[in-house]
C-alpha cells in the first residue's frame, strides 16, 4: 500500500473508514450506566406497556351507558388508588372513585375528571363531560415483543427510561472502542514534573483523554515519550487490546519526525501522510495489525481539529453510527482574513441572530498552537480553500462542537 500525500479531507476521511471496523463485542450494563451507549441489540418490549388499562386522571370511573341528563347524580361504591387492584365490583347505575394510574375495572369505559363534578364521596353529581374516555389503553405504549428501539440507537435519558418502563435493569451496549494515545516530543514534560528550561508542558495527552470519551471511545492507556521511536514502537507493539492508536508530534519534516521511520519498522501500512487543511497539515495514517494508527501533529489546536475532523468518525463507525459529521450553515459576524489560500478551520462561536446562525471567529483563530481561546469555541468554522479574505455576512460552514 502506498503512502498518499497532500490529499483531501474527505478523502482522508474515507481512507480511515476503509480500513475501520464496527466493534462486535457486546457488554451488558446496568441502567445507570446506559447514558449515551449504544444497543447493541434491539430493545424489545417485554410486557404490554401500560400492562392495563388505565386511568389517565383523578375522577370517576363508570359505564358510559349510565349517561342521563347533565347534571345527573351516580352512587360510588369504593375507591382506588394507583398501585391497589379494586376487589369489589361497580354494579350498573354506579360509579368508582379513581386516581390517575389505576386500573380500570372491567365494564368502565369512561373517566369523569373530579373538576366536573361535585367531588360527592358516597354519590357524585356529574356536572359536564369530557370529550375523551381519559383512559390509556393497554399496550398503547408498546406491545408486548415489539421494536421500541433498533440496534444501534444511542442511550438518551428517554431511552433509558423506556427500557425502564420495561421492567429491564440492565441492557446490552457495543464495547466502547479502546484507544492507546502517545505523545511524543523531547521538548514537552508530563504535567506535575519539574519544568526544565527549554520545556513546555504536554497539553496533546490531556487534551484526548479527556476528548476521546465524549466520542464514546476508552482511553485505556495514555503515554508521554521522547523521540525515541524504540520506545514509541515498544508501546505500539504492546498495545495489543487497542482498536485505534492516535499518536501526537513527530510526523512533520524535521529530524525528531520519527514516525517516518516508526511507520515502516512496525511495518505499519502507510494510508497517507498530510491532508490539505490547517492546522496540523502533516497528519499520518496506516494500519498496524489490523488497527488503525492515525498520527496527528504535535500543536495543540491541530490535534484538536483533526481529532474532531478525522479521529470522530472512525469512532462513530466502530460504535455502529453514521460516521458522516453534521455541520450547519452559518453567516460570518465580520471579515476574515487568513494568510494563505488553503482550506481552513477556525475556532469559533456560533450564535443564533434574528433567527439565523451567525459565526465569529475568535482570535486564535487557525493559530495550531494557542489554546487560551478554545475553550470559548463552540464550533470550527470551515474557511474554503483559496479564499484569503472573507467578507462579513459570508455563508461558510459550521461543525458544532
Amino acid at each position: 500500500m502506498s503512502m498518499r500525500t497532500e490529499i483531501e479531507l474527505e478523502t482522508a476521511q474515507d481512507l480511515l473508514l476503509s480500513v475501520t471496523e464496527k466493534i462486535a463485542e457486546e457488554e451488558r450494563i446496568p441502567l445507570s450506566l446506559c447514558f449515551g451507549r449504544i444497543l447493541s441489540r434491539d430493545l424489545l418490549s417485554l410486557v404490554d406497556q401500560p400492562p392495563f388499562d388505565r386511568a389517565a386522571m383523578d375522577g370517576y370511573a363508570l359505564r358510559k351507558r349510565d349517561i342521563g341528563k347533565l347534571p345527573f347524580s351516580l352512587p360510588v361504591v369504593g375507591e382506588e388508588d394507583a398501585g391497589e387492584v379494586f376487589s369489589g365490583t361497580v354494579p350498573e347505575g354506579s360509579c368508582l372513585r379513581i386516581m390517575t394510574g389505576a386500573p380500570i375495572p372491567e365494564g368502565l369505559d369512561l373517566v369523569v375528571p373530579q373538576e366536573d363534578t361535585d367531588y360527592g364521596k358516597e354519590k357524585v353529581t356529574i356536572l359536564s363531560l369530557p370529550p375523551r374516555s381519559n383512559i390509556t389503553l393497554r399496550g398503547v405504549d408498546g406491545k408486548k415483543g415489539a421494536r421500541l428501539l433498533p440496534e444501534g440507537s444511542v442511550l438518551t435519558p428517554a431511552a433509558i427510561a423506556l427500557a425502564a418502563s420495561q421492567g429491564m435493569p440492565d441492557l446490552f451496549v457495543v464495547r466502547r472502542p479502546r484507544v492507546l494515545v502517545v505523545a511524543t516530543g523531547d521538548e514537552v514534560t508530563a504535567p506535575g514534573k519539574t519544568l526544565f528550561p527549554g520545556k513546555i508542558y504536554d497539553s496533546n495527552a490531556a487534551l484526548l483523554e479527556a476528548l476521546l470519551p465524549s466520542f464514546g471511545a476508552e482511553v485505556t492507556k495514555v503515554r508521554i515519550l521522547p523521540d525515541d521511536p524504540e520506545q514509541v514502537e515498544d508501546v505500539i507493539r504492546k498495545a495489543e487490546d487497542a482498536d485505534l492508536v492516535v499518536t501526537t508530534g513527530g510526523v512533520s519534516v524535521g529530524v525528531k519526525d520519527i514516525f517516518h521511520s516508526v511507520y515502516p519498522d512496525l511495518g505499519v501500512e502507510p494510508l497517507f501522510w498530510k491532508v490539505r487543511i490547517k492546522p496540523g497539515m502533516p497528519v499520518m495514517a496506516g494500519v498496524y495489525r489490523g488497527t488503525p494508527v492515525i498520527s496527528l501533529s504535535g500543536n495543540p489546536y491541530g490535534v484538536f481539529v483533526h481529532a474532531c475532523l478525522l479521529v470522530r468518525p472512525v469512532l462513530l463507525k466502530m460504535l455502529h453510527q453514521n460516521p458522516t459529521l453534521k455541520k450547519v450553515q452559518v453567516s460570518l459576524s465580520g471579515s476574515w482574513k487568513k494568510g494563505r489560500s488553503y482550506r481552513r478551520f477556525v475556532r469559533a462561536v456560533v450564535r443564533e441572530k434574528d433567527g439565523k446562525l451567525v459565526g465569529t471567529p475568535l482570535p486564535g483563530g487557525s493559530a495550531s498552537s494557542l489554546l487560551v481561546d478554545l475553550p470559548l469555541a463552540n464550533a470550527l468554522l470551515e474557511i474554503p480553500e483559496g479564499e484569503t479574505e472573507v467578507e462579513k455576512g459570508t455563508k461558510l460552514f459550521a461543525y458544532l462542537l
